[in-house]
């Protein structure tokens, strides 16, 4: 965040607070063709997944939009393309509205082990720390708890691999006041742990 002064006559100055522009900030998530879930037990670990991010949603106060089952096109993409496999197959995806943000979706193609390659934008959320760390602690538990560890998180700002909250200020251009807070916040909710 920056100060701005700016002259209205000679006598009076204003100081208004301006937050530069945000250069998209982003996690994302896929399995990978020789990290797929096992096909025998992805719809329940799918299913644990979802009981996941359910509950991160209610603690945060993101609202549950929608359950999503259609036909569609996936991807499996790392993010320095050096892995690709696509094909055709059935979407289970549920949805949860996160303000300024628009959704955070978790899919899944039915009948297989693959959680599709997914994009999550949150530079621009309402709160966007507490969105970002939510999330990238999130997609950490499933990977825990209902992914055997199979799934791949890419987090632009590396928090999800090393729980630093000093990593998000940069792409947020975040002040030490609001990592501290944020880190209380997250310290309060017992997300702050090496098993989080």
């Amino acid at each position: 965040m920056a100060t701005i002064e700016r002259r209205a006559h000679d006598s009076l100055t204003l100081t208004t607070m301006y937050t530069p522009p945000q250069t998209p900030v982003t996690i994302a998530f896929t399995t990978l063709p020789d990290r797929r879930l096992d096909v025998r037990t992805a719809r329940d670990a799918f299913h644990r997944a979802v009981a996941i991010m359910e509950d991160t949603a209610r603690i945060c106060g993101w609202e549950y939009v929608s359950r999503d089952r259609l036909p569609g096109s996936w991807v499996e993409r790392s993010r320095d393309l050096t892995v690709n496999a696509e094909g055709e197959g059935m979407y289970l995806q549920h949805s949860w509205a996160v303000p300024g943000m628009g959704a955070v979706t978790l899919p899944w193609i039915e009948g297989t082990g693959i959680i599709p390659s997914t994009l999550v934008f949150t530079g621009r959320a309402l709160n966007r720390l507490e969105v970002h760390t939510s999330i990238a602690l999130a997609l950490r538990r499933m990977n825990a708890l209902a992914f055997d560890g199979r799934l791949v998180i890419d987090d632009d700002t590396g928090f999800a691999s090393t729980l630093d909250v000093f990593s998000l200020a940069e792409p947020f251009s975040a002040s030490i006041d609001e990592l501290l807070a944020l880190a209380d916040t997250l310290a309060q909710r017992g997300w702050l742990t090496p098993d989080a």
